[in-house]
């Protein structure tokens, strides 16, 4: 499509309730002004898994439509502009496991019979046009995506928005079902608060007189109240984040601005922080958190953190042996690796895009941080660490 469609008003939302999905399909449905109509389509195994995810989906006045999404048929008949339906944007939050569907999806909205004029491909993470390593065929999610980004016939908008802030400050791997699971946050980064753990991903390797495999040598450019010294620059290497409420945030911004969101790819993020930062911020919370407790028997946030450091060489290294060894944590080395290397910055490259969509509230690193920390600690955080 070669010039803006209207504004959307009829979304139908595919992936709806899987990790990402299910902050974007909040996102809209909450959205102010409302939308004229909010749907999912999702399959009948996700209506019975997940009964009180979709009754509540429902209670907001989202629209549940049920069938396979292998199901060609009944998708046609959901997206077909001859229906009582008459969806006029999709948006797709299909995850890894099933985003090998996605290229058939998107032909099915392209098709005459269909009344979509706008799509929303699954792109949420890091950038497609960013090289895996050492064969891009080898990871099959970043090939379903790249073959997603050759279907243009219908207006498009591509929401890059790099790594996820709440994923990132946490225990890489916690969700992989893997034997090494519990070893991941070790090889590819993440941070530890029971344990009082942190492995930062730096671009060059520390001296050694600051790089740490036991001891705590990472206090050294750090206060006692968690405030920079300046002494060290180790693991200082930026990095541009964005929260996963964010996400859903900055996908409404962009169904209202179709002029300005259309056919194109935007880089967006919630904020540019260092991974020695972010264990700058845990310390600093823990602290507050210590000095406020009476019971740091219960609380000892005095305990000093192990830090270590995997460098960009060591990185690629990892990814190497793990594509080798067909590894299913191999794409998790890669984006890593992109992300470590500067892949989410864009320097010299036309920068990000938050300012084409304007005023979007978005996370802070304190928010996210403290909102972590009470997931560890056995919480799911406050919600708070919005700026508008």
């Amino acid at each position: 499509m070669s010039s803006p469609p209207p504004p959307s008003e009829r979304i139908i939302i595919f992936g709806a309730t899987g990790k990402i999905g299910t902050y974007i399909t909040s996102a809209i449905a909450s959205a102010s002004p409302p939308f004229a109509r909010v749907a999912i389509y999702t399959s009948p195994g996700t209506v019975k898994a997940k009964a009180a995810h979709i009754a509540a989906l429902k209670e907001r006045g989202v629209e549940v439509l049920v069938g396979e999404l292998t199901d060609e048929e009944r998708v046609r008949e959901v997206l077909g502009k001859d229906s009582h339906h008459d969806f006029d944007t999709l948006v797709s939050c299909l995850g890894r496991s099933i985003l090998s569907q996605q290229t058939t999806l998107l032909r099915l909205a392209a098709s005459r019979s269909s009344s979509i004029r706008r799509v929303f491909p699954s792109e949420y993470g890091t950038d497609v046009l960013h090289p895996v390593t050492p064969d891009p065929h080898a990871e099959p999610p970043h090939r379903f995506k790249l073959e997603a980004r050759a279907l243009r016939s219908l207006s498009y908008t591509y929401l890059v928005t790099g790594p996820y802030a709440d994923m990132y400050v946490g225990m890489t791997g916690r969700d992989l079902v893997t034997r090494d699971a519990e070893q991941a946050w070790d090889r590819a980064g993440g941070f530890d608060v029971r344990r009082r753990r942190a492995t930062l991903l730096c671009q060059t390797s520390p001296s050694p007189s600051s790089s740490s495999s036991s001891d705590d040598n990472d206090d050294n450019d750090v206060n006692d109240d968690g405030t920079d010294n300046g002494k060290d620059d180790v693991a200082d290497d930026r990095i541009a984040l964005t929260g996963m409420r964010d996400v859903g945030r900055f996908l409404v911004a962009s169904l209202r601005l179709p002029g300005a969101t259309h056919n194109r790819a935007l880089r967006v993020h919630s904020f540019v922080t260092s991974p020695r930062e972010i264990l700058r911020e845990f310390r600093r919370q823990l602290n507050i958190t210590n000095a406020n407790d009476k019971n740091t028997a219960n609380n000892d946030n005095t305990t000093p953190w192990t830090v270590r450091h995997v460098d960009l060489a060591e990185l690629q290294a990892r990814e190497r042996r793990a594509y080798e060894r067909g590894d299913p944590e191999k794409g998790l080395f890669s984006v890593r690796r992109i992300w470590t290397s500067g892949g989410t910055l864009y320097e010299g490259q036309g920068g990000r895009d938050n300012e084409v969509l304007g005023d979007v509230q978005r996370e802070t690193l304190e928010g996210v941080v403290r909102e972590e920390v009470g997931r560890q600690m056995g919480g799911e955080g406050d919600g708070e660490g919005k700026v508008g």
